[in-house]
């Protein structure tokens, strides 16, 4: 049976090896107030990239970008943490028969959560590419839980820039725009090709560096242009003079139409 009522936000394990993941932590608890400082140090070392969709107590805010944040005593702190340090270049995947060993184990659990605790645990000790990192997802039902893969996969792909083209051809539009959220734009950014939905966290340097690419792309090639464009949910109809003056926070929800191929969520297909 599929376990329909499984809460994937309820996560608060934390791992050396693979930090990224979703926390959902409870400040006045010991353990998970240590949990939520290894964290912030984590994200002060990254200029606050590694924390995405930050809340306390249902409230947005941005680590800095310079400076400590200092984690409250108490409240409910929610985050996608992103584990962006570089594993070595002589990093290899694992090995063919290691993996269909893995691929044996993931069919035999029965539900999502057996295969997300595998998933975590593998993930401590291995690495993968882009098509073996693709496999593993497509074991999960339902499309929160291939999101929270993608997430838990991320930092250990060897070959992200291989995994764009394929997350997109197996993910639904709303999991596209979801990933984007919780890993970043460059997650399903095509930098030659853009096409499809991007999320912008107008915070997150990484972001913006996407966004950049596309509005590069955009000037270079008349038959590539922003179909829509929402500012925080509201459209923005005069939206290339928004994009020239864009504000220091918030969120971009932009469609990019390439008639140079047919869309595929953000990537090539």
């Amino acid at each position: 049976m599929n376990d329909c009522g499984f809460d994937p936000e309820g996560f608060v394990d934390y791992n050396e090896h693979n930090t990224s993941g979703h926390f959902k932590l409870d400040l006045s608890m010991s353990k998970e107030q240590a949990i939520a400082k290894k964290l912030a140090k984590h994200a002060i070392e990254s200029l606050g990239e590694c924390f995405r969709n930050e809340k306390v107590e249902g409230q947005r805010f941005y680590c800095p970008k310079d400076g400590e944040w200092t984690v409250p005593s108490s409240g409910m702190f929610e985050v996608d943490f992103i584990d962006l340090r570089q594993d070595s270049s002589s990093i290899k995947p694992m090995d063919r028969k290691e993996f269909a060993a893995l691929n044996k184990q993931m069919r035999a659990n029965a539900t999502d959560i057996g295969r997300m605790a595998l998933l975590r645990t593998v993930c401590n000790t291995h690495h993968f590419d882009a098509l073996q990192a693709l496999a593993l997802v497509l074991f999960f039902s339902f499309d929160r839980q291939r999101e929270n893969a993608c997430v838990v996969l991320w930092q250990r792909i060897i070959d992200r820039d291989s995994l764009p083209p394929l997350l997109a051809s197996s993910l639904s539009d709303t999991s596209i725009v979801e990933v984007q959220k919780r890993i970043g734009t460059c997650a399903l950014l095509d930098r030659a090709r853009p096409s499809g939905a991007f999320f912008v966290d107008l915070a997150k340097q990484r972001d913006m560096v996407s966004l950049n690419r596309i509005l590069e792309v955009v000037k270079e090639n008349e038959e590539v242009t922003i179909s829509s464009l929402q500012h925080n949910g509201a459209d923005v109809l005069e939206k290339a003079q928004f994009l020239t003056s864009l504000p220091a926070e918030g969120e971009l929800l932009l469609v990019v139409h390439n008639a140079t191929k047919e869309s595929g969520g953000g990537v090539a297909s």
